[in-house]
């Protein structure tokens, strides 16, 4: 728990943060875990980046974690499928939204700063 709120408060300092068209960064990973992106099915790495349209998927016993560029934090569980659909985050053109789809299984999604920015807009 410690761990994810240093992190969850480190925000954009996290190198992986630095490509234009990231979304998110892995912090965390348990058993099998894979990142269906672009057709191919890749297993997923501490420290990869997260983009839209990214679906991770954690097998029987699998978790992860993972920090998006808002400091949103995602903590998913066993046999999930969860779709990054879509997020932007751009406070100064004021362009914020987020869709994340679960299919199935179990995921804790604590919002950072998209949910305060979209209340001020």
């Amino acid at each position: 728990m410690i761990v994810i709120l240093a992190l969850f408060f480190m925000g954009f300092s996290h190198p992986a943060f630095a490509a234009e068209r990231g979304i998110g960064v892995i912090i965390n990973i348990k058993g099998p875990v894979f990142i269906e992106r672009e057709k191919a099915s890749i297993p997923a790495k501490m420290s990869e980046q997260l983009f839209e349209k990214d679906i991770t998927v954690t097998g029987e016993g699998g978790s992860m974690g993972a920090v998006l560029i808002d400091n949103s934090v995602t903590s998913s569980g066993p046999n999930t499928r969860l779709i990054l659909s879509q997020f932007v985050f751009d406070p100064a053109e004021k362009k914020i939204s987020s869709t994340v789809q679960i299919m199935r299984g179990t995921l804790t999604y604590l919002l950072g700063l998209i949910q305060n920015m979209t209340a001020r807009l």
